[in-house]
């Protein structure tokens, strides 16, 4: 599979007006069927009891409205949809970020015992999968964008924190937890060629407008952080999360990103930029916390895509990135995954993560740049 090419759905709702009509659509057709019914049988009712029928006005009316409901609903439903294939990508960023610096090398922070037990004993998830669950793609998918792909002005939650660019979105556009929903749908349209990558956060379309929570345009020729950020952490997505390719290359060769529901409140470290944090115990990990995956854990039960992954860990290690339900690992979708073999990463938990200390290696806290 080339640089070009990502295997997927032809058609797929977007958030906002599509979801709501077909919902609409949906839920009129039921209310249409049982009036309906209701109708019919008093009609039959009357006729056994020789009243005379009445006119077919409500039954025309509804079977009407039945019928556009039908129609709205298959026009809408995303029948044929699958789990794409994506290609692997090359390295977005230059090499000096901090992105692709081992974290083999690095010393334990102060405190690191104190931290790992705030977050409690929690097993660790990837943070993707290969099949649709309850409606809903696991991972982060991407979209390849070009300057052909059309582009569209949007309106933010967070004007302020947004970059007010036009942005390239392609048909169809895959966007996290699709074709129903949920949680933050963040977009991410990537341009090789011309070196820029697109990230939305809570996208919706209603019918011509185009909405946002928050929009980033990052230069991927530049290690400087862009005006706008789609994550909690202002990190990017797709450079610090796992593909399948790599995955089943037998190594991956950079940081991973971390959520977890224990994050402090307030503060943050080098290389986030900022927190949505919930919690005020002063152990509980900063967001930017780097991670590592101890030395002498037990991976002898983990699948092979979970072996390379928690391999990966250990090496590289992962940057608490966003605040989320459970302690899971970044990656992309993809219909390739086992998700049988992803879930025995699970035999793995927080308890065998450890803290390095990352300072040595900020040159500018509003750089990804990474001292070598």
């Amino acid at each position: 599979m080339d640089h070009g090419e990502i295997i997927g759905p032809s058609s797929v709702p977007l958030p906002g007006s599509d979801l709501f009509v077909l919902s609409a659509a949906i839920v009129i057709g039921f209310v249409a069927v049982i009036a309906l019914s209701v109708l019919s049988i008093r009609r039959i009712l009357r006729r056994r009891r020789g009243q005379p029928p009445r006119r077919r006005v409500g039954l025309v009316l509804w079977g009407a409205t039945a019928v556009l409901a039908l129609y709205i609903g298959l026009v809408l439903w995303p029948f044929g949809f699958f789990v794409p294939e994506f290609p692997q990508l090359p390295r977005l960023f230059p090499e000096n970020a901090f992105i692709y610096t081992p974290a083999t090398g690095l010393p334990l922070a102060d405190g690191t015992t104190e931290t790992v037990e705030a977050i409690g004993d929690r097993p660790l998830f990837a943070a993707t999968s290969g099949t649709v669950r309850s409606g809903r793609i696991g991972g982060l998918p991407f979209n390849l964008v070009d300057s052909d792909t059309p582009r569209y002005r949007f309106e933010f939650t967070y004007p302020g924190a947004s970059d007010d660019t036009g942005y390239p979105i392609p048909d169809p556009a895959y966007i996290q937890s699709m074709p129903f929903y949920s949680g933050d749908n963040h977009y991410v349209g990537i341009d090789l060629e011309g070196r820029r990558m697109w990230e939305l956060a809570n996208i919706r379309k209603w019918f011509w407008l185009w909405q946002a929570g928050g929009g980033a345009l990052w230069d991927l020729d530049s290690l400087e952080y862009p005006k706008g950020s789609t994550t909690a952490s202002g990190l990017p997505l797709i450079p610090l999360a796992y593909g399948f390719d790599e995955v089943a290359s037998g190594s991956i060769d950079h940081v991973l990103a971390i959520s977890m529901p224990t994050v402090r409140a307030e503060d943050y470290q080098w290389p986030a930029r900022h927190t949505d944090g919930p919690v005020r115990d002063p152990a509980a990990p900063m967001m930017g916390t780097w991670f590592r995956l101890r030395s002498d854990a037990d991976l002898s039960g983990l699948g092979p895509q979970a072996r390379v992954i928690a391999e990966a860990l250990q090496e590289y290690g992962a940057v608490l990135m966003d605040t989320g339900g459970s302690v899971a690992v970044t990656g992309l979708t993809d219909s390739r995954w086992d998700d049988g073999d992803l879930r025995t990463l699970t035999e793995l938990s927080s308890d065998d993560l450890e803290v390095v200390d990352a300072t040595g290696l900020m040159i500018d806290p509003q750089s990804m740049e990474a001292a070598r």
